[in-house]
């Protein structure tokens, strides 16, 4: 009789056990994973319509052509591209926005605001134009495009790892000032 309870409450244990580890591994390659891979995409389509408005504003200045039109989009002018890059590229922002960390969202922001300022100088004739794009891009929208550049890809490496750091955290094996460089 004893022996016939012990083994029941074993089989009780294991499978208590087996439906623990079953929950915690569903969870982790379920939620945890698509989440991880929902963000490493919004991170991406953030990156690529940032990358894709800068050069073609570039490819605007560039251009000995000022009504000229890109290679992608022959029947439209450069004005009219750069105008409707930066809007994608504003919408995909706002839509992915939630998933980046505060410093990346406000470089990202930062672009935003220095990629107005940018179409807005186009407004002007285009020596003026050359001159000012000159200035801005070697004072305002190069430096914010290779910091928010590196900003996005630091969180793309730091995505595998994020579901450990925040268990080690939960758990209390690592104290918040302790995994801060420097810390």
């Amino acid at each position: 009789m004893v022996e016939e309870a012990v083994r029941v409450s074993n089989d009780l244990l294991s499978a208590l056990l087996v439906s623990m580890i079953s929950l915690v591994g569903g969870y982790y390659f379920g939620v945890v994973r698509s989440r991880n891979e929902r963000r490493e995409e919004a991170i991406a389509a953030i990156f690529k319509e940032m990358i894709v408005f800068y050069r073609g504003i570039v490819g605007w200045i560039q251009t000995p052509n000022p009504n000229g039109s890109p290679d992608v989009e022959p029947d439209t002018t450069l004005a009219d591209y750069c105008w409707k890059r930066l809007r994608t590229f504003m919408d995909v922002f706002v839509g992915y926005e939630i998933w980046l960390d505060e410093d990346t969202h406000k470089l990202i922001h930062e672009f935003e605001h220095a990629g107005l300022e940018v179409m807005k100088k186009f407004r002007l004739p285009r020596a003026e134009r050359r001159a000012a794009w000159d200035r801005l891009r070697r004072d305002v929208l190069a430096p914010i495009v290779n910091k928010a550049s590196d900003a996005l890809r630091a969180e793309m490496q730091a995505i595998p790892t994020a579901f450990l750091r925040q268990l080690i955290l939960r758990r209390g094996g690592a104290h918040r000032e302790d995994t801060e460089p420097g810390g």
